[in-house]
């Protein structure tokens, strides 16, 4: 009796989850047409060198399509440094960054040209204008770099 259940109990498992959701992929929020208008009406420009360029939100409205890993320096990893870099970027009509500097951060150099030289290689998507034409615009990239050692889980609780 007990093997039969058990039985049932594995080849309805996988139906089981299935149905649920649980292996479905993350749904991807849409933002209403209104709201996208409302943005774009109010976006915030920034000057660089007497080009105004829009502000995208990054991961919201700019998801990096390539993202490179931040390589920790060996010296920053063995002191367990880190910090967080808030890079802002001009990312031209290929999606690829040609201008970069630190905004602000709570990181030593080191960590900070870390941060450049991984988001250096990063690629974003193009926008384009009402016309399909794509165009130059601006992104705020955070870098979070934590180089403290982790040992796992604790065996008891103190």
């Amino acid at each position: 009796m007990r093997f039969r259940l058990l039985l049932c109990l594995l080849f309805s498992a996988p139906f089981a989850v299935a149905e649920g959701g649980l292996l479905d992929k993350k749904e991807k929020k849409e933002v209403p047409p209104e709201v996208k208008a409302e943005r774009d009406a109010n976006r915030s420009h920034v000057e660089v060198e007497g080009v105004m360029y829009p502000v995208y939100l990054f991961e919201e409205e700019v998801d990096p399509k390539n993202r490179a890993k931040v390589a920790i320096p060996k010296k920053a990893k063995r002191e367990g440094r880190g910090g967080v870099v808030l890079l802002g970027t001009i990312i031209d009509e290929r999606g690829r960054i040609i201008n970069m500097t630190v905004a602000m951060t709570n990181a030593e150099p080191d960590i900070q040209e870390a941060a450049m030289t991984a988001v250096a290689q990063w690629t974003f998507p193009i926008q384009r204008d009402a016309d399909s034409q794509p165009f130059a615009y601006a992104v705020m990239v955070p870098v979070t770099v934590d180089s403290t050692p982790f040992f796992g889980p604790a065996d008891k609780d103190f």
